[in-house]
């Protein structure tokens, strides 16, 4: 079993138990799943560099992404129906957890600023401006460029924002 899965078992759900007085454990929030999205402009002016995205997801999930399409044109963005945008991966159960126990115990330090942090009901989005960062990618850092920005959603089974506040804390994220 995975040191956060764990954690969570054994520490989190009785400090949530005593926290928010819950009734039933069922109540007890948990990690549902963690999507990994890459999007970029470069993708849409050159279509075979999905190709750096696609890699990149798989080196860092350990699972195959899926190519996002348009659904329908964009003018102002330059963007028609059926080309190519990005590439998004969805983890579950375990997957999931061993990838936040890699993100949070590698990733998160090695982040300079973390800007781009978003807590809304039930989920917490992270901006990641640069995927070197990652220590899958760090042995062919010179294979990929520099501009491809990444978003982590990580999703709970919670509507309420300070309970998924007190869940993110609960696992080390740096939460204000």
């Amino acid at each position: 079993m995975n040191n956060l899965k764990s954690w969570y078992l054994n520490i989190l759900k009785t400090d949530f138990i005593y926290k928010t007085n819950f009734l039933n454990p069922l109540q007890i929030p948990k990690i549902n799943n963690i999507n990994i999205n890459i999007n970029s402009k470069s993708i849409i002016e050159n279509q075979k560099s999905i190709l750096y995205s696609i890699i990149a997801l798989k080196l860092i999930s350990n699972q195959n992404p899926t190519i996002n399409k348009a659904k329908k044109s964009i003018a102002v963005l330059k963007i028609r129906k059926g080309t190519l945008i990005g590439s998004r991966v969805t983890l579950r159960k375990k997957p999931s957890y061993n990838f936040l126990s890699l993100f949070i115990f590698l990733v998160m330090p090695n982040i300079k600023a973390i800007k781009n942090l978003n807590v809304t009901k039930g989920s917490l989005s992270i901006g990641i401006k640069n995927l070197l960062v990652f220590p899958q990618l760090n042995e062919c850092y010179d294979r990929f460029p520099n501009n491809i920005n990444c978003i982590v959603n990580i999703n709970c089974n919670i509507d309420n924002i300070q309970l998924s506040k007190i869940l993110f804390s609960g696992f080390q994220i740096p939460i204000k």
